[in-house]
Order: C-alpha cells, then structure tokens, then sequence
C-alpha cells in the first residue's frame, strides 16, 4: 500500500529512547521524508488556467495588488510558492513544530522564493504577494500560545503579550520585524483594542494588575493618539470607566487628577484617577482623556468677607475644595480619605 509522505512517529510511542534512531531508519526505508520542504513551481500561470485550478481565492486576494491592465491581453501569474505540509497546521501540536522549523530553518529560502513571486502583463512585471502569505492569513495556520491557531492578521506580536495577555491571541514565537511583516503579525495595538482592553480590566476587579494598567497608559501616550480620536472612541463605549485611588472603577467625567503628587500617590479617594506615571506625562494622559487636574492654586478659597452673601459663597467653596483638603489631612495623619473626609465635613 501507498506510505504518505505526512505521516511521522512520535517520541510517545517509543518505550525507550534508544529506539529512536532504529525507527527512523525503518521509516526511511518505507520511503518516509524526515525533513520538511518548500516547494516553488516556477510555472508562468494565466489566470483562466489559475481559475481552473482551484487558485480563484488567491486571485481575488491580488486584485488589491494588481497594476492597471489590459483585462483582454494575455495576464500570467509565476513563482507559486507552496510550502509542504501546511495544510496540516490547523493542528496545533504539529503547527508548533512545522513552524519552528520554518523559522528558524527555512526562513532565508522562504524570503527568496516570496520574493520571485511576480505578476506579469502587457507593460511589464510588478511583485505581488506570494501563494504562502496568501495562504497564512486566510487560514488558521499560525499557533497562538493560548493553545489554538489562527489567521497570522488575527495574532499579536509576542512584545505585546503584557499588556494584552489573554484579550488577545499572542504569537507563539518571537519574530523579528522582517518576520511579522511578512506574515502579517500585528505588531501595534489600535486605539480602539486599548479601550477595549481597559474596559475587560475593569470587567474583572478581582485581577486587577496597576503594572499593566500603567504599562497601557504608556503605550497609550508613546503612540500619540489624538485627543479628538480618544474622545469619539470613548462615545463609543458609554462605559467606559478608568481606575480611581481607592481600587475602583470611575468614568472619566467623575475623576480628577491630584496636581500634588505626593500626596495624590497617597489617597484612597474613588474621586481621583490612580496614574503611577510620572509628572509631564500624568499631565499628558489627563489631558487626552479629559481628567480634570487640580493645582495647589485651585485649594485657595477666595471671597468678600463684608459681601452679604460672602458666608454663603465661603460654603460653597469650602464644599469643592473639601475632597483635596481631605486628601492632605488623612495623608498627614495617615487615617483613611473617607474617615478623614467624614471628619473635616
């Protein structure tokens, strides 16, 4: 009968290791490859022909790739680069090691194949995406290190795995740049996954984790969102609520932002937002979300004794300024924001 050339032993069902090398030897003898190739059909394709042999999908995946052209001139397609076996890297135990060894082995010869992959019309040649990236981003080839596989676009680089950990799929591997960009790894996290990412902190009290609460803040101000953009995402999840002082969760529009940092970094007020950044870039991240910053300035209490109503106007502002007067008394003492609050009421 006929041995395939996909079928491999594994080290599970040897009694001892030794036997190893024995079974290799006989599997050779069946004909059995034990190493993995890449294949590159250097055939020049039209694409009627490329239709006709079930390739119609990845056409459609160059359409956004393809120069100008005559529709009725003759059109051709060379270098198709199908890599073995690949079509059985929707198993994860076995996708963990085909892609190992195709980067880390293979990976130079699967640059320069991709490379010759060429579409060909009246005017000319112009690179277009090989068959291979094709086929890693449209199906779930990639393994994740949550034990599934993926389409390569659906997973995020392994640098990112902090911050985002289960909320999104990790690549299994650490890439270098070259590498995701082929594959068409993420290596960036939008806005939009940054919110929605504090919004399933906040959705978990019980796991909360500052350092990479602060480690998102970050990224967030690194990556230099504008304010407008933040501003339309955040309508977008009416929800949407950031850390306060005391552990728990606020909207952005009852939080306020303690210009008096060693104070602030003492407080356990649900009134002012938890930020572990420095100064500049508190500042920054208040700014962008709209938190309103209090200064040693805005503790001053201004009014006309002689005025009539100037016991009432001293109330007041005796009444907005209570929450920071708070913040410095139970620091001093330390006694507890509410307690200390209650108190001085």
């Amino acid at each position: 009968s006929h041995i395939r050339d996909d079928i491999y032993v594994s080290l599970e069902y040897l009694s001892e290791y030794e036997n190893v090398e024995s079974w290799r030897l006989f599997w050779l003898r069946l004909k059995v490859r034990q190493d993995m190739e890449l294949e590159l059909h250097e055939i020049w394709y039209n694409f009627q022909a490329m239709r006709e042999q079930h390739y119609g999908d990845y056409l459609n995946f160059l359409n956004p790739f393809l120069p100008q052209h005559n529709e009725n001139g003759r059109r051709d397609l060379f270098s198709l680069l199908i890599p073995r076996y690949m079509q059985y890297t929707t198993q994860y135990e076995f996708s963990l090691q085909y892609w190992e060894v195709l980067l880390n082995k293979r990976w130079t010869e699967l640059m320069q194949k991709s490379q010759r992959a060429m579409f060909r019309h009246a005017h000319g040649k112009v690179p277009i995406p090989s068959y291979f990236e094709y086929l890693v981003k449209n199906n779930h080839y990639f393994p994740a290190i949550d034990g599934n596989c993926y389409q390569t676009g659906a997973i995020f680089s392994k640098s990112l795995e902090y911050i985002l950990q289960d909320d999104k799929p990790i690549s299994y591997f650490t890439l270098s740049s070259q590498q995701e960009q082929l594959l068409g790894i993420q290596s960036k996290i939008t806005l939009v996954d940054c919110i929605e990412i504090l919004n399933s902190i906040a959705s978990k009290p019980d796991e909360l984790d500052k350092e990479r609460i602060t480690a998102l803040y970050q990224y967030i101000l690194s990556n230099r969102f504008e304010k407008a953009e933040i501003e339309s995402v955040i309508k977008m999840n009416p929800n949407f609520q950031l850390l306060a002082m005391n552990n728990t969760f606020q909207t952005c529009q009852s939080l306020q932002y303690f210009d008096l940092y060693k104070f602030a970094e003492k407080s356990d007020s649900p009134n002012f937002i938890f930020l572990e950044l420095n100064r500049n870039e508190s500042l920054d991240f208040c700014e962008l979300f709209s938190i309103n910053v209090i200064s040693i300035e805005d503790l001053q209490v201004v009014y006309d004794a002689i005025e009539i109503t100037a016991e009432t106007k001293f109330q007041s502002e005796w009444f907005l300024k209570l929450p920071y007067i708070a913040i410095i008394s139970a620091s001093k003492k330390g006694n507890n924001y509410e307690e200390e609050y209650s108190r001085i009421k």
